[in-house]
């Protein structure tokens, strides 16, 4: 069994490797830059933010699959070597990055360890 976990991280370490900075990356975001505060003020400005804001679900797996595009990146052994393969496979690791925190947040609480971004519970402007 430990055999077969080894062997599945080896193959997917760049899945999960842009999945985790992904989710880390995506809730600094949502907490520093895409804040309710800037969404509710008023002008252009506001509605750039407010669609941001109602849209952040979907930024990672955007994210994921413009990343992909980059050449030379590494895949899986399994995922055919096309432009669109690449953009799908990252695509899917930014689906996985939007469980990641969570994941890894939860690991860490039951360590006795406590994982929090500033602002993300109020505890910053926000602006």
């Amino acid at each position: 069994m430990f055999d077969e976990i080894v062997q599945f991280v080896s193959d997917h370490y760049p899945l999960l490797v842009f999945a985790l900075t992904a989710a880390f990356v995506v809730q600094v975001f949502k907490s520093a830059v895409w804040t309710a505060k800037r969404a509710d003020g008023q002008g252009t400005r506001a509605g750039f933010f407010w669609w941001m804001r109602k849209t952040l679900p979907v930024h990672p797996v955007v994210a994921g699959a413009l990343f992909g595009l980059v050449p030379g990146l590494p895949v899986s052994p399994d995922v055919p070597e096309t432009v669109a393969a690449h953009a799908v496979y990252y695509a899917g690791a930014g689906i996985l990055s939007t469980w990641g925190f969570a994941i890894v947040k939860g690991v860490a609480k039951r360590k006795g360890i406590d994982i929090s971004i500033p602002g993300a519970n109020g505890d910053a402007d926000g602006s």
